[in-house]
């Protein structure tokens, strides 16, 4: 193996030479390893060195009495540490070079989502009890950065495997732990977030802290208590974040020249000086401490940004019937109201806003003037903070709680602050957590009532793309179908979590704008057959009676026969349902689906049987406690009013039915009759190729003597029978009176067959194929016990009530015309004599 640099550099030297201020371990002519080092002004360190750099926890003891406690990287203290002065204070915290990052006190001026009470839900309690000890990101592969390791200024720049084995046992002694090497795999990770880096850094010398004479768990969990009084860097701190709210320019300035305050210390809550400066729109603070270099995407113990917190602020987020934060297994939604995002309302605090988001604000007449123009005056503040930290370069990704900051804008109805979220970069891929049911950005804006909805659509299609996008909510019920009626339906590779479209398609009212949302869907060619809950967008459309998203969804390629869920059977199904609202438009809804091809005998499984929608219909009715066991006169006007429609679709239905039944019987007769006259006229005629070979035989055999049959060689013979026979040559069919004049003089008799040889199969004739038999009356066929008419025997009925209504108003004309068609003499002798017994009751 090529050694590395260290390797090569050393490789001729001997045992180095012991530095007189340096007490401990060696590698080669470094230091590494536990050692004591004391400089010549009287300081003296006693830890852990890595490659002569301080590293991992160690004691600095100054000239003037004053000891540090803490944790090393690269040189420079970087984690948990604490600072005794010799009058018994001190400052406790996280340290990052000379100055404080992280107190262990709270500052009073800070911001937390628990003070609103609606926002409380949202607050992740994983990040806000979590301590700095817990990393997200592998501390193993953050030890084998080599750039994390090794500062800039170190003379090393490349490392072997076999040295980087030795430098860790060295370094770690008893508590090295073999998993932590993985050999030389180096990652580029120096350019994570700083908080990151230092929760790594805990990590990995975790076991170290665990034999210290001072408390490092206190810290990390910011537990002050066994600590002394507050040292001056403690109080610098907490006053430099108090002046930041304030306002205080002159005082913010002097404190950062002073170089003894860092920009982002923050108290223990990760309330920094910037969020002090964006909580009270202080835009010179936030633009004096961003030149000074502060992390704009700092995140606070909540995992809020600055940016963040500036659009909370700016939007109101009203927790009435909000569905974010209910669990979605506990979740009812009515009817009036569509299951998704459109029912969690945030709106801007400015009255200049659209009359959708105003209705969700106090009236004008609940507030005073005073009250409704300092509204209007902080919102234009915050506005404009915000404003602000995206134009000096503020991740709109980087924060997600209490939700990402394009969702809010979203789910604020506001067009302007989407658009401004988009041009600096807003991700429309980032979803909600799975407890919030998983929904992105196009999902919310697809459930938006309002202009703003296909405004804010279109604006998220542009840069979206996947527009099918499935939302975590795969396990919801949609209230309408919570009895399914089927157990036994396998799983549908189709099935999964909502998408836009089924959101646009499932809206109840404003029909306009959904119309237009569903229209842009379709033109960035969203997918209509994925189901969620069983359910496509063309059956939810139905369901919610939006007969214009309906139309724009058959023209887009919807198909009407689908097969759907268990809970939904197919689109004739939906719309024969009793617990959907339909709002008149059942039988407008019922021409459109027949109209583009719908099939109302398509087989429909209702429970464990197959049936049609009429079957679906009656089962789902039956299920239904109100309309199934409450007398007609007990129900209200509305509940009458659609028992009232639902009957008539039933009626029309039959209808259809019947009409269908008929034509395709009549379709079967042609298609029977037409093969049956195809057959027998193929065997009457003789083919063209026949022709050919008849004519050719006639001309051949003029003006010539032919050979006598008994002269012939029997090879001769042999071939001459079989192109001439009419049984040996297969492709002659040629009926006997075709037969040319020498073939009738000399006539060939046939071969007797042996019985061993195989006969060619007998075709059947063929029947009559017909669609499954139901009702004649009312076109059920599951649950019921069906009985065939007992003069024509083509139809079929339930009862002797669905019979007698039948012969009453059609069939007693039409049972005539059908017993003519009845093709055994015998069957219509044997319905005569029934006739007297089965109608006995007209």
């Amino acid at each position: 193996m090529q050694c590395c640099q260290i390797c090569q550099r050393h490789k001729a030297r001997t045992r180095p030479v012991r530095s007189e201020n340096h007490e401990g371990s060696w590698w080669k002519d470094l230091l590494h390893g536990d050692g004591v080092y004391c400089w010549s002004t009287g300081d003296k360190f006693t830890g852990k060195f890595y490659l002569g750099r301080r590293e991992g926890y160690g004691q600095h003891n100054f000239p003037d009495g004053t000891t540090f406690k803490g944790l090393y990287h690269d040189d420079q203290r970087f984690g948990p540490g604490v600072l005794s002065y010799p009058d018994g204070s001190q400052d406790v915290g996280l340290w990052i070079g000379p100055c404080l990052l992280k107190l262990c006190t709270s500052v009073e001026v800070g911001f937390s989502l628990k003070e609103i009470p609606e926002l409380a839900p949202y607050v992740n309690e994983t990040v806000t009890t979590g301590s700095l000890s817990q990393v997200d990101t592998d501390p193993r592969t953050l030890w084998l950065d080599e750039s994390f390791v090794l500062s800039s200024g170190c003379m090393v720049h490349r490392m072997c495997g076999d040295c980087q084995r030795e430098l860790d046992q060295l370094f770690f002694g008893e508590l090295w732990d073999p998993a932590l090497f993985r050999g030389y795999e180096r990652h580029q990770l120096s350019r994570l977030p700083l908080q990151t880096r230092m929760q790594a850094n805990i990590h990995i010398h975790r076991a170290l802290a665990e034999n210290l004479d001072w408390d490092v768990a206190a810290v990390l969990s910011s537990n002050r208590d066994s600590f002394g009084p507050k040292g001056p860097l403690e109080v610098s701190s907490e006053l430099f974040i108090q002046q930041a709210s304030r306002g205080d320019l002159n005082a913010v300035s002097k404190t950062l020249a002073e170089g003894h305050v860092y920009a982002d210390v923050a108290d223990s809550h990760g309330h920094t000086a910037l969020m002090a400066a964006t909580v009270n729109c202080h835009k010179k603070i936030i633009n004096l401490l961003l030149d000074l270099g502060a992390d704009i995407d700092w995140l606070n113990r909540e995992g809020m940004s600055a940016l963040a917190v500036s659009h909370v602020l700016y939007y109101h987020l009203q927790s009435k019937n909000n569905v974010f934060t209910e669990p979605a297994a506990k979740r009812k939604n009515p009817p009036s109201q569509p299951a998704c995002a459109s029912r969690c309302h945030i709106s801007p605090l400015d009255s200049t806003t659209s009359t959708s988001q105003s209705n969700n604000r106090p009236k004008a007449t609940d507030m005073s003037r005073n009250t409704r123009s300092r509204l209007s005056d902080q919102h234009r503040h915050h506005l404009s903070t915000l404003e602000l930290l995206l134009e000096r370069g503020a991740d709109p990704n980087i924060s997600r709680v209490p939700m990402p900051v394009l969702l809010m804008a979203v789910m604020a109805a506001d067009a302007e602050a989407v658009k401004r979220l988009l041009l600096r970069g807003a991700r429309t891929d980032i979803p909600l957590p799975p407890e919030r049911k998983g929904l992105y950005p196009l999902h919310v804006a697809a459930g938006l009532a309002g202009p703003a909805g296909p405004l804010i659509t279109e604006m998220l299609l542009h840069t979206i793309t996947d527009p099918d996008a499935q939302a975590r909510n795969q396990d919801e019920i949609y209230e309408p179908d919570e009895r399914p009626l089927s157990t036994n339906e396998a799983a549908n590779p189709r099935e999964g979590g909502q998408t836009a479209l089924h959101v646009a398609c499932q809206r109840h009212g404003d029909h306009e704008n959904a119309n237009k949302v569903v229209t842009l869907l379709l033109s960035k060619r969203a997918r209509t057959d994925l189901l969620w809950n069983g359910h496509s967008p063309l059956s939810l459309a139905v369901a919610s009676g939006n007969d214009t998203a309906v139309a724009e969804l058959l023209k887009g390629g919807a198909d009407p026969n689908a097969p759907l869920g268990c809970r939904v059977g197919s689109a004739l199904c939906a719309l024969t349902s009793v617990s959907h609202h339909q709002d008149g438009k059942r039988a407008k809804l019922l021409d459109m689906l027949v109209k583009a091809g719908a099939d109302v005998l398509m087989p429909v499984k209702v429970g464990d049987f197959v049936g049609n929608a009429v079957d679906y219909a009656h089962r789902l009715f039956n299920q239904d406690s109100r309309f199934a066991n409450t007398p007609v006169q007990d129900l209200t006007p509305q509940e009458k009013k659609t028992l009232k429609e639902w009957r008539q679709l039933l009626s029309k239905m039959g209808d259809l039915m019947r009409q269908t039944f008929r034509l395709r019987e009549a379709r079967e007769r042609k298609m029977l009759t037409t093969s049956e006259e195809l057959r027998s006229s193929r065997k009457s005629q003789p083919t063209a190729t026949e022709k050919k070979e008849n004519t050719k035989t006639q001309d051949s055999s003029i003006g010539r003597i032919p050979e006598d049959p008994g002269n012939q060689k029997p090879g001769k013979k042999k071939k001459q029978e079989k192109e001439e026979h009419p049984v040996l040559n297969r492709e002659s069919e040629a009926p006997t009176s075709c037969k040319s004049h020498w073939e009738k003089e000399h006539p060939i008799t046939e071969k007797p067959k042996s019985r061993y040889e195989s006969k060619p199969p007998i075709k059947e004739k063929p029947k009559l194929q017909l669609p499954y038999i139901f009702c004649w009356q009312c076109c059920r066929s599951v649950g019921v016990k069906l009985t065939p008419c007992s003069r024509c025997c083509k139809i079929y009925y339930c009862s002797e009530a669905c019979q007698r209504e039948s012969w009453e108003e059609s069939h007693k004309k039409e049972c005539v015309k059908i017993s003519k068609q009845v093709s055994s003499a015998e069957d219509v002798g044997k319905t005569r004599a029934n006739l007297k017994e089965n109608y006995s009751f007209i």
